[in-house]
Order: C-alpha cells, then structure tokens, then sequence
C-alpha cells in the first residue's frame, strides 16, 4: 500500500471556482438480466475540476465502473442510460449520436483498462498498437514514431518497449505502455479503472506517481476508480464514495479521510492500517452489498450500519452539503464525530 504520510499527500483540492470539466448529474444506469432490471447506478452524482484527480471509491459491484464507462457510451449491450446529465466542456454527453461520440472518446475522453494484459494486443508489438491511435490524428510514418517514443519517455519507458510484445513485458511496464495509450491524442480527462489493483505494492506507488505527475504536467483531469481508499488517500485530490448505486458521500480527500460524515466512508477508511491505530482494530465491514434487483428500502447501507435508526430503513437519506464542499447523505451526519469515535472501535462492526 502506497505511504499516505508522504509529504505529495497534502493536496489542495481545488473548489470549482471556473465550471467543472464534467458535471455528472442524476445518472442512472440499468442493466436487463435474466432476473429483471439490475439499477446499477441509481442517480448519482458529482463533478470533475479542471486539472483535477478524483477518486471513485466504493466495493465491488457499487457502480463505480459502470458509471464512468456510461460517459463514454462504451458499456456492456445489456446495460443502458436510463435518466439523468452528463455536461462535459458545456455539451451533454448523452444527447450525442454515436458519430458525435466518437469524436469524443480518446480524443478528449480516454481511458486506463484495469488490466493492461487483457487490453493490450498480444500479436501485436508495442509500436504498432501505438501507431493505430495516432492514425486517428492523422500521425503515419515518421511523425508518428517519433509521437510514439514521446509517450513511452512521457510515462518512464525506453524506446526498445517499442519493438516488444505484450507478454515480453512487466505488469508495470504494460500497465505504463495502456497509460501511454490513452494519452496519445492528448485528452482533457482520463479513466483509471483500477490501475494498479493486479501489481505489487511497489509497482503500484511506481504506476500511481506516474499518473499524478502527468496529471500535473499535462494539466489532466483524471477519474481514479479503485475499491482500495489507500490508493485515492494517496493520489486524489476530490474523493467520491459510492455504495449500492449511489453516492453516499463526496468532497475534498482532506475533509472525507479526516471527518468522514458516513458510516460507509468510515469503514472504509478502517479498512486500511493506519500506524497510529492498534493493528487488531483493522477489521471489514460485515456483510455484501444489497442485490441491485432488489435494493432494500430507505438507506442502503442501512442493513450493515451500525448506526442504523429506524428512519435509515424506511426514508432516502439526501446527499446534502455539510460543510463547503463537503456532502453526505446520512441522516445521522450532524453526529458523525460520535460517531466516527464508535467506528474506530473494532467491536462495533462485529454486529
């Protein structure tokens, strides 16, 4: 796991003062199953800053990847937009055709597979899969390997990974080569989806201060997707926790890893060491997330929360803004310092 005490740990997060490069507003994401309609995303929202790196955040099946792969349109054929905005550079992403989208997709949106292996081409050597972006800018021959050295240097790779397969390559160095990629035609906000998650934890810290040096260099903004609160805790500047579909919390990573206002969020953040906590009180939260056929009714998170009242169950707590910039939705916030003494105690999520 990456050090969170590292000093490029302390960001300033940065407040949308100019509009927001994306603006994702009640996104709802469904897909058709042998068992009906799964909601996926179930009106989520939340904003991306210009030269800004946002962590998504949550479990496994919480609707992370489902949602960022929406504001592309590239999603499984059984899963389908059903509601809500998508304002990306002042246009709504989910009124455009599909000649319009691709217009869009690598050239101002691009994207960071989870496993390099799986998306890179075996047959294909390194220079060949590069030079087949650049033909979508019109870079053939020369121009175009000279654009392809340029990106290897830009993420830390000599010029001889050019003429190597896939399979003659390291998880890092390949995770590098899908990062290289998704920059060749210089895009305004790039994808992670779970990065690092299949590397080491020092190739990991390698592949995570590549990204944020490009995002500095280049002025990028980045969607970071992870299941891992250590990885946004290191990296991000924004952090937005989701669970069930939802977004249960958003904010600055300062104001969701000091005083997280959300039960979820602070299980989370127990769920990773921390040196000035006893290494018996890193525990899990209990239980799975509901099945998205059938949510359960009010919160969500409520049959696992320790916290839960009676309202919990019944009524949909509002995301609602606790402090500038800072949102919950949890009808329990205005406690959430008792109760962030509580979660800290490892007896109290073994219910």
């Amino acid at each position: 796991m990456p050090d969170l005490l590292a000093p490029e740990n302390a960001h300033t997060p940065l407040r949308h003062a100019v509009p927001a490069l994306l603006s994702v507003r009640d996104l709802r994401v469904s897909y058709r199953t042998g068992r009906g309609i799964a909601h996926a995303v179930d009106g989520a929202s939340f904003d991306v800053g210009q030269a800004e790196m946002v962590g998504l955040v949550g479990e496994s099946g919480c609707g992370k990847t489902t949602a960022a792969r929406s504001l592309t349109g590239v999603m499984a054929g059984n899963a389908s937009v059903t509601g809500g905005n998508v304002t990306f550079t002042g246009q709504n992403l989910l009124a455009l055709d599909k000649q319009a989208m691709r217009a869009v997709r690598w050239k101002q949106i691009a994207f960071v597979p989870q496993s390099a292996m799986n998306s890179l081409d075996p047959v294909y050597r390194v220079e060949r899969q590069i030079k087949e972006v650049l033909i979508r800018n019109g870079l053939r021959g020369r121009p175009a390997r000279a654009r392809a050295l340029a990106l290897l240097d830009m993420v830390g790779l000599e010029p001889s990974v050019l003429a190597a397969f896939p399979h003659q390559l390291s998880g890092g160095m390949r995770q590098r080569v899908a990062i290289a990629l998704a920059l060749a035609l210089d895009p305004l906000l790039v994808i992670a989806d779970e990065p690092v998650t299949a590397l080491d934890v020092i190739v990991q810290r390698e592949v995570l201060d590549t990204l944020r040096d490009l995002q500095k260099r280049l002025h990028l903004s980045v969607i970071m997707i992870t299941h891992d609160i250590s990885v946004v805790a290191y990296c991000c500047d924004s952090i937005v926790v989701m669970y069930a579909g939802q977004v249960v919390e958003s904010g600055p990573s300062s104001a969701l890893l000091g005083a997280a206002a959300h039960p979820y969020t602070m299980g989370l953040c127990n769920a990773f060491p921390d040196l000035e906590r006893a290494a018996d009180l890193l525990v899990p939260i209990q239980g799975s997330p509901p099945d998205l056929h059938e949510p359960p009714a009010g919160c969500r998170f409520a049959p696992r929360c320790p916290f839960a009242v009676t309202r919990c169950t019944v009524q949909v707590p509002p995301l609602v803004e606790i402090e500038p910039g800072h949102k919950a939705a949890c009808w329990r916030s205005a406690e959430a310092g008792i109760l962030r003494q509580r979660a800290m105690e490892a007896t109290t999520w073994m219910r």
